[in-house]
């Protein structure tokens, strides 16, 4: 079986996934463990970004498992970003002291390792 994911990055602050709907009735199972993944790797400065991870179920055959949100942009984080050094952030209490901030990679790893699972969903 060949399945279509779709990763949605143009709707700033929040990264989404839309699985697949041909998986059957294993996907809300497969969209709840995603969730899971990914708040469990999201980095945990404030807290933020894993409080965002949501999953919805769209209809019985499409779930959206998203990160991010205004307050916390996911992109940056999973990306990495550049800042400006000097400027306070009073989120942190501190100055910005680099240019870039290297990428802490989260909601990808997460999706590779349900990918490794699959095989389980269908056993």
């Amino acid at each position: 079986m060949r399945a279509k994911v779709t990763i949605t990055l143009n709707r700033f602050p929040q990264i989404k996934i839309l699985l697949p709907r041909d998986v059957g009735e294993n996907l809300g199972q497969m969209a709840e463990d995603l969730g899971k993944l990914v708040q469990a790797n999201a980095p945990v400065l404030t807290g933020n970004l894993a409080d965002s991870v949501e999953v919805t179920k769209e209809s019985d055959k499409r779930y959206t498992v998203s990160a991010g949100n205004d307050k916390t942009p996911a992109p940056p984080v999973e990306f990495g970003h550049k800042q400006h050094p000097g400027q306070y952030v009073p989120e942190l209490g501190k100055r910005l002291v680099k240019d870039w901030v290297d990428p802490v990679p989260f909601f990808v790893p997460a999706i590779g390792e349900i990918v490794r699972r699959v095989k389980d969903y269908f056993t």
